[in-house]
């Protein structure tokens, strides 16, 4: 997680820690990465595929065995920290890139249509959620960005409106930090600089 102290922020550092401490942990956690070989890598997709999924935030799993869709993320995230290996001369080959993956399709979200916008601001009575409603549909802002702004980033005086430029500046923004990872990162940080 040494590369991911660096390069991830808060939430992604907690998912894929707990990611490797659930899932990869308990089935190759005690292997040394130089003695891991093709055939290590199919037992481990195997081995997941019949994995329960662990309980997160005290809501019980929906499915009896991990979900395509988590195995997915856990490939990438192994995929990326043995390619680091590679790089750092730990191991020659990256046997994750040829692995055999069950096969996943994310999902689009459905965008609203505008007759969902209208009707959503129609409901809407709080003056703030209204406010911050308008700012995420007009500027395609999301919640953090939203919750980070300061008076200090909004351009809207009279000669802003004038002249066609008033504006947000999206320079912050507000995000939920475990603990941990706060303090890993921060640590990390600090020994980088």
């Amino acid at each position: 997680m040494l590369y991911g102290t660096v390069k991830w922020g808060f939430s992604a550092y907690d998912s894929n820690l707990a990611m490797a401490r659930n899932y990869v942990n308990p089935i190759i956690g005690e292997m040394p990465i130089q003695n891991i070989n093709p055939l290590d890598v199919e037992l481990f997709y195997r081995e997941l595929r019949k994995t329960r999924p662990v309980s997160v935030n005290n809501r019980k799993p929906k499915t009896e065995c991990l979900p395509s869709a988590t195995i997915n993320k856990i490939h990438i995230l192994l995929g990326c920290a043995f390619s680091k290996a590679v790089d750092w001369q730990i191991i020659s080959r990256n046997h994750f890139l040829y692995a055999n993956v069950p096969e996943y399709k994310s999902q689009q979200r459905d965008l609203w249509t505008m007759e969902t916008i209208k009707k959503a601001l129609d409901c809407c009575r709080d003056p703030q959620l209204y406010l911050a409603m308008n700012i995420s549909i007009a500027c395609s802002a999301r919640l953090g960005e939203i919750s980070g702004c300061t008076w200090n980033d909004v351009f809207i005086s009279e000669d802003d409106i004038a002249c066609g430029n008033a504006h947000i500046v999206f320079h912050k923004q507000l995000q939920r930090a475990n603990r941990n990872a706060l303090a890993e990162i921060e640590k990390r940080m600090k020994t980088v600089r």
